[in-house]
């Protein structure tokens, strides 16, 4: 039966066909054929005009007459029982099996579509076992069923593919500005983590490499991953204008963003991890500007305050008096002595820790000088003061070159004015 037949519907002709052949019996008379035997002349004796004649019978001896006796009537019937008792059972239609359709092409020589089929062979676990065998000898194992199955991508064809997404992904953080407060650090911020993040779950979404590819890739993810994570810190620090974690996160994001950029180079890519440092340079040099802007802030105002601290004493009194001229100098050293270790305290701006490393070695070598110059002085040993003096000149003139520098000039040249 074809799909489309349901119970109930006309067989169709090829399958009456079909059941024809299998042995079934089938009427064979035709309209035709019965009107041919209606047309043709008939004899008395009932035999078809023109067929030959039948041979002729040896003489049969009448039967002896016997009398005949007739059957009894049958008994009274009775139809309403027999309606009841007798149901006409339902009938349900049952077409015939229907058979495959054959496997040879009708444009076959000699093609049937009734033609028997040859029976299927069966595979024995030797050929089974020889096809497994070839797959495994040709592949090289559990690689030679990657291979046949299509397996993982090469390192080439990973990268080209990575740095595909990696290029258009990387424009927003390309087209970060260097940020010049911590609500634009924020901003900057909150951009790198938000599209590092993105890049990393495309490039996650596509099929991995093998072999020694897949651990160098894996690599350049997990930098990622740090740059973003130290990039999110960053947002949220700067948020809060904290000092020291700002600082801290911007120094992470850019180690790991460092990390990231030497394995992408060493894996082969071009766009993904290497396009994100103009983004993540700008940032930093944002986080730069602001806590410089904030240090130099914070440092005018402790320089200010030293110096007023300093200077608050009667100087001509001092003068003239030696003892109170030594505890003049020892007071100044200590109040310096605490603002020099003050400052140090206050969160370097990343990228100045040279310029500030070599600005307080200048500033505790004109202050060791102060300190023996202390020492000299209630010694009341006049020479000696003047010739570490000197000393003293060319030092702290050095030192307040380097405050002058950086932009704190009232800590340097400026002090106490």
């Amino acid at each position: 039966m074809s799909e489309d037949s349901t119970p109930g519907d006309a067989v169709p002709w090829i399958l009456q066909h079909a059941a024809a052949r299998g042995g079934e019996v089938a009427d064979t008379t035709s309209p035709v054929d019965e009107v041919a035997a209606e047309d043709a002349p008939v004899s008395k004796f009932r035999r078809v005009s023109g067929a030959p004649a039948a041979p002729a019978a040896a003489p049969v001896r009448p039967a002896a007459a016997r009398g005949y006796t007739p059957p009894s009537p049958p008994p009274p019937r009775d139809w309403d029982d027999e309606v009841d008792t007798f149901q006409r059972a339902p009938h349900a239609y049952a077409p015939p099996p229907s058979r495959p359709a054959p496997a040879p092409a009708p444009s076959s020589p000699g093609y049937s579509p009734y033609a028997p089929r040859p029976a299927k062979r069966k595979l024995g676990g030797g050929v089974i076992a020889a096809v497994v065998a070839g797959v495994l000898v040709v592949g090289g194992g559990v690689g030679g069923v990657l291979l046949v199955t299509g397996g993982a991508p090469s390192r080439a064809e990973f990268v080209a593919k990575a740095d595909d997404v990696c290029r258009p992904a990387n424009g927003p953080i390309a087209a970060i500005v260097k940020p010049t407060s911590y609500p634009e650090l924020a901003t900057a911020a909150g951009t790198l983590n938000t599209h590092i993040d993105s890049q990393l779950g495309r490039l996650r979404a596509l099929k991995q490499p093998g072999g020694s590819a897949k651990a160098d890739v894996a690599g350049v993810f997990t930098s990622l991953e740090g740059t973003s994570a130290a990039a999110k810190q960053l947002q949220e620090a700067a948020g809060r204008k904290d000092d020291a974690a700002t600082v801290a996160a911007t120094k992470d994001m850019s180690t790991a963003a460092t990390e990231a950029r030497t394995r992408a180079t060493t894996t082969g890519f071009a766009a993904c991890s290497i396009g994100l440092q103009t983004g993540v340079d700008a940032v930093y040099g944002g986080t730069q500007s602001v806590m410089k802007a904030g240090f130099i802030a914070q440092a005018d105002v402790l320089c200010r305050r030293a110096a007023d601290d300093i200077y608050d004493v009667d100087l001509e009194s001092a003068l003239e008096d030696e003892a109170a001229f030594v505890d003049f100098i020892a007071h100044a050293n200590d109040v310096f002595d605490q603002l020099v270790t003050d400052i140090k305290a206050l969160p370097v701006p990343p990228g100045d820790e040279a310029a500030l490393a070599e600005l307080f070695v200048a500033q505790d070598k004109a202050q060791a000088k102060n300190r023996e110059f202390e020492d000299a002085a209630g010694d009341e040993d006049f020479d000696r003061m003047d010739a570490i003096d000197r000393e003293i000149s060319t030092l702290v003139t050095a030192a307040d070159a380097k405050w002058d520098a950086y932009g704190l000039g009232s800590c340097g040249s400026n002090f106490g004015f």
